[in-house]
């Protein structure tokens, strides 16, 4: 059983406000989830042709603020920074979120909020524990997607991932017949 390989996580959390801009908890996940066949939509590492490097626009951004010019900050990005984002909020099949208390993620919040619009799996890592999520969160997600460490969301996922019996999806996870679409598709356009 390897229902995740051929999934899409985006992984989402704080950039603009955190120290390492965000990239640390990032690449420690991303190998995780590449060894079980998952394609990983990482915003610090944005795998979209012609995309520029997110810590370039953040600096950027910053020194507009500074200088007063805050017109320019939309223009130059509100399409290549936000839009991509949520794009691969679109494409995803399920979202890991990692939230530190003690940071404003606003981008963040949104990203979330779309994706459960969407009814799609928030993998939900709280830097202070469970009990530190916000409350709306719990009001709007099944508790049992909010996790205290990425061990425990990891266990999570493989439990999903490999446990042989009927899983509870909380009318969230949808598991895509990958064996029968490939094969369909290769019949008729040959092999990729």
């Amino acid at each position: 059983m390897n229902r995740l390989a051929g999934m899409k996580c985006y992984l989402i959390g704080a950039m603009d406000r955190v120290a390492d801009g965000g990239v640390g908890w990032r690449r420690e996940i991303t190998p995780w989830l590449q060894t079980r066949g998952v394609f990983v939509l990482d915003p610090s590492d944005k795998p979209i042709l012609g995309a520029r490097r997110e810590e370039e626009g953040r600096d950027h951004i910053h020194q507009l603020k500074e200088r007063g010019e805050y017109d320019m900050i939309r223009a130059l990005y509100g399409d290549d920074i936000r839009g991509n984002d949520l794009r691969f909020v679109d494409e995803s099949s399920f979202l890991i979120c990692y939230l530190d208390m003690d940071q404003h993620p606003c981008g963040t919040y949104e990203e979330w909020f779309t994706a459960n619009r969407d009814k799609k799996p928030i993998i939900t890592v709280v830097k202070q524990g469970k009990k530190a999520a916000p409350n709306w969160l719990f009001l709007a997600i099944n508790h049992q997607l909010i996790f205290g460490s990425f061990d425990e969301a990891k266990e999570y996922l493989e439990h999903i991932n490999t446990y042989p019996h009927k899983i509870e999806t909380f009318n969230r996870w949808r598991f895509f017949d990958w064996a029968r679409l490939v094969r369909e598709t290769c019949a008729l356009h040959g092999a990729f």
